[in-house]
């Protein structure tokens, strides 16, 4: 590995009232690379007195270790990543939610692997566990076998086919960033524009565990995140991610069943009833119900 990635490698997270695993993800993060690294950690207006006072006296765990600290007033996770993007100081960087874990030597597996191909953007294999930290599936997914067509096709396999966790990728030279303002399916989006701007190189290897919280499994969802979804839809759509209109149609075909369909009745009866409409998320998925009913 070159001499370069000793002082320019980062890892960003955000926190929001969850202290109780700060510790263990700056262990984590060291276990998972020998070179000398910095923790970009953002702290999105946590309102917790335990949360604030953790991140205060969070500290590293090695000489080989940076924290850069960050509060910011509450303004969601893509604004969040987004500053800390903008202070990170590393040329190659790893994202990692505060509840993630790493998995040993991980990061220099990823960088490894992007050396070698040339490439600037490296992706693995991840697992899942449960809040008890008992593996749940290894590895979920294979993601080197995610083809060069597949990665074409985001963001109209996205959910359908695959999805990356985003700490299970480094990044060099990292252009682009994530919809400032969006509190769900950034990810979504995120993942959509690279596609389009990279090729990424596979390590076979589970690199990260992702936790499967409880409120994750439920297959219920709410009016709000079917919107969430929604305005996700729109950024692709305004921006011309799509390929064609029948593209646009499966998704939203897509979204029904797996989104709208969940939705209990008396919030989907509620909106219905509603006399305004205000976002523009409101707006299309009225449209899009009227569409369906004529």
């Amino acid at each position: 590995m070159t001499s370069d990635y000793v002082i320019n490698l980062s890892f960003i997270t955000t926190t929001f009232n969850d202290a109780k695993y700060l510790n263990r993800l700056i262990q984590s993060i060291g276990m998972s690379t020998s070179l000398r690294h910095e923790c970009v950690i953002v702290d999105d207006g946590s309102t917790s007195h335990r949360a604030r006072r953790a991140f205060d006296e969070l500290v590293p765990i090695s000489e080989n270790q940076i924290l850069k600290k960050i509060r910011i007033e509450n303004s969601g996770l893509a604004e969040a990543r987004n500053i800390g993007i903008k202070q990170a100081s590393g040329q190659v960087i790893r994202f990692v939610d505060t509840d993630d874990y790493l998995t040993v030597g991980s990061t220099d597996l990823l960088i490894e692997v992007m050396e070698r191909r040339n490439a600037n953007l490296a992706i693995g294999d991840y697992f899942l566990w449960d809040e008890n930290h008992e593996i749940v599936n290894w590895p979920l997914r294979n993601n080197n076998s995610i083809t060069v067509k597949e990665w074409q096709e985001l963001p109209n396999l996205w959910e359908r086919e695959f999805s990356i966790p985003i700490h299970s990728a480094i990044f060099k030279n990292l252009k682009t960033l994530f919809e400032s303002g969006m509190r769900s399916k950034e990810d979504w989006v995120f993942w959509s524009k690279l596609s389009k701007e990279t090729h990424p190189s596979f390590l076979d290897y589970p690199v990260c565990g992702y936790v499967l919280h409880q409120s994750n499994m439920t297959s219920i969802r709410t009016l709000q995140s079917s919107l969430y979804w929604i305005e996700a839809f729109l950024k692709l759509k305004h921006e011309r991610m799509f390929k064609s209109v029948t593209e646009e149609k499966m998704l939203e075909a897509h979204y029904l069943r797996t989104y709208y369909d969940r939705i209990p009745d008396l919030e989907k009866q509620n909106f219905r009833e509603k006399k305004v409409y205000e976002s523009e998320s409101e707006k299309f998925l009225i449209q899009l119900l009227d569409e369906l009913n004529e």
